[in-house]
């Protein structure tokens, strides 16, 4: 098969997105399929060079909007919607050659790209498109099920969706989250069928052997990726401090990556506590990890904790948790999260009550007792988890959703 893959927000390191891709890039080959790669025009010469990425799609539009008033946000909206279509039309809309055309990571003014799209020049072509969402704007009510959250994008979104359900039905178009949660919510608030396609992470054999040395006894606990609140940094640095505080002769050493304060709901700045800095068992790191520097220190991980809240992720899957899985990795998480039930699937570990830091000290000491049971049952449960968790299960599905 052939494939256009189309990321706009694919600039430069941050993020999921380069990760995320450069899974398809290695591994659809390697199935017999061949795929184009359209990326943003102020991508990264690295970007262009390692993905082979043709540089011919707008700024993404977060980053225009973010730097203008409210008055010109309208303006730089349907400015990037008409370029967009351009851009998009120039190498999609002349051609049958694509059987697939793939947007990995899908908000509300993509949407409206593709609606447009979907509705003109797209309409009677060959491709067949893979829209796959990240989060959709629903919330689950006690009694009710999943809504919409009542909000402006929500309710966007729902008349944009409408206006592709018979493409949808036709399987045209086929809508994509990561989570089964997610899943059931969207069909419940939007009335569209969705299809659950499993986040793809490629088992890689450049990880390393576990850097630790044998017997040393040294537990390496951590949490990558940019400190925010949704992904309860403030409760990770607090329990931290907890632990340290109440076991000084413990093991277990942390890893957390956090390279700027950021603010809590109520304004409230979350902050580093002063203990942990030149702590002997504490490593913070300061500067964003490249994707070899990552698998490096994935290697010399032990157990990853992360107490993402639920407000955020009791829907929506993290690419984090499958790292874990796929990697033999045992992990904490809150309970009642999209993580968790991942990890009761696919991984091992143990879960914390939401937005607590003194269940997350409690259980890093149960994980660091039980250490050796919670990693044999990860081991074991590696190879299905990079099975499920593999570019080819997601094209497997695909083509199974299509023909079915």
């Amino acid at each position: 098969m052939r494939w256009l893959i189309i990321e706009d927000s694919l600039e430069n390191l941050n993020g999921h997105w380069y990760a995320h891709i450069r899974g398809f890039h290695q591994e659809l080959p390697r199935l017999g399929d061949e795929l184009v790669l359209l990326c943003s025009r102020r991508a990264e010469p690295y970007i262009l060079k390692n993905l082979d990425a043709r540089p011919v799609l707008p700024e993404s539009l977060p980053l225009r909007t973010s730097r203008v008033g409210t008055a010109k946000r309208t303006w730089k909206t349907l400015d990037y919607v008409l370029k967009s279509c351009s851009a998009i039309s120039r190498q999609a809309g002349s051609t049958s050659a694509f059987d697939w055309i793939f947007v990995p990571d899908v908000t509300l003014y993509h949407l409206l790209v593709w609606v447009c799209l979907i509705k003109t020049v797209l309409r009677y072509k060959r491709p067949r498109i893979l829209l796959l969402f990240l989060g959709l704007p629903v919330q689950q009510k006690a009694g009710e099920g999943a809504v919409i959250n009542g909000s402006t994008t929500s309710k966007t979104f729902r008349r944009l969706l409408r206006l592709i359900a018979s493409d949808v039905a036709a399987q045209k178009v086929i809508l994509g989250v990561e989570s089964q949660t997610m899943k059931e919510a969207g069909e419940t608030a939007f009335g569209v069928p969705f299809v659950y396609i499993p986040q793809n992470i490629p088992h890689s054999c450049e990880v390393l052997p576990i850097l630790q040395p044998a017997g040393s006894g040294y537990i390496t606990m951590a949490c990558y990726g940019p400190a925010r609140h949704e992904k309860g940094s403030d409760i990770l640095v607090a329990a931290i401090k907890l632990y340290l505080e109440r076991f000084p002769d413990s093991p277990t050493c942390f890893v957390f990556q956090w390279m700027e304060d950021f603010d809590a709901p109520k304004g409230v700045p979350a902050r580093i506590p002063d203990m942990l800095f030149n702590h002997p068992r504490v490593e913070i790191i300061r500067q964003l990890l490249p994707p070899d520097l990552m698998i490096r220190h994935l290697a010399a991980t032990q157990v990853l904790l992360l107490p993402y809240r639920e407000s955020s992720y009791g829907l929506r899957g993290s690419r984090v948790v499958v790292e874990a899985m796929v990697h033999g990795l045992p992990m904490i998480t809150t309970e009642g999260t999209t993580l968790h039930r991942q990890m009761q699937e696919h991984g091992a570990g143990l879960v914390c009550k939401d937005g607590d830091a003194e269940s997350l000290a409690a259980g890093i000491r149960e994980m660091e007792l039980r250490y050796a049971e919670f990693k044999k049952k990860a081991c074991e449960r590696q190879p299905a988890a990079v099975d499920h968790f593999s570019i080819q299960t997601c094209r497997e599905m695909l083509l199974t959703q299509c023909l079915s």
